[in-house]
């Protein structure tokens, strides 16, 4: 990609939510993605509608999460850590993974997070250990 055609400004309103097995997230930075001007990163905001959850997921880890709005919780490899508005929520880099899944407790309210990691895979060639693997999916996914 050359500097002329990339994207240095990435705009919120203009990205599509995408219903993957996760849940409902825009992605702002990704490694499909061809028109940022770095890689480095992976950034998304995920919205978990009132009383819902995301998906459960193995993860490497080294990710960090800001709460925007709402409140919940964190299921973290058994563990049940508890979030809200203006919180950050880290996931530990393990060698065999971590396995998250987030819950909004809130019967009225979406809960929204912005999440950044690093992309290491695509960027740098460096795997982080574990993999992704996907082990249910999100209620408001649709096969």
């Amino acid at each position: 990609k050359t500097k002329e055609k990339a994207v240095w400004l990435i705009k919120g309103k203009e990205l599509p939510v995408e219903v993957n097995r996760q849940g409902m997230m825009r992605w702002y930075m990704h490694p499909l993605l061809k028109t940022p001007c770095i890689n480095t990163l992976m950034i998304f905001a995920q919205e978990i509608p009132p009383g819902s959850r995301s998906g459960r997921l193995q993860h490497p880890g080294n990710a960090v999460m800001y709460i925007l709005e709402g409140q919940g919780y964190t299921m973290m490899d058994g563990q049940k850590h508890h979030w809200a508005k203006g919180d950050v929520v880290q996931i530990p880099l393990r060698v065999k993974g971590v396995v998250i899944q987030h819950f909004n407790t809130d019967l009225d309210k979406p809960a929204r997070f912005v999440c950044c990691e690093p992309n290491t895979t695509m960027s740098v060639g460096v795997d982080r250990g574990s993999g992704w693997e996907q082990l249910e999916v999100a209620p408001e996914y649709k096969s």
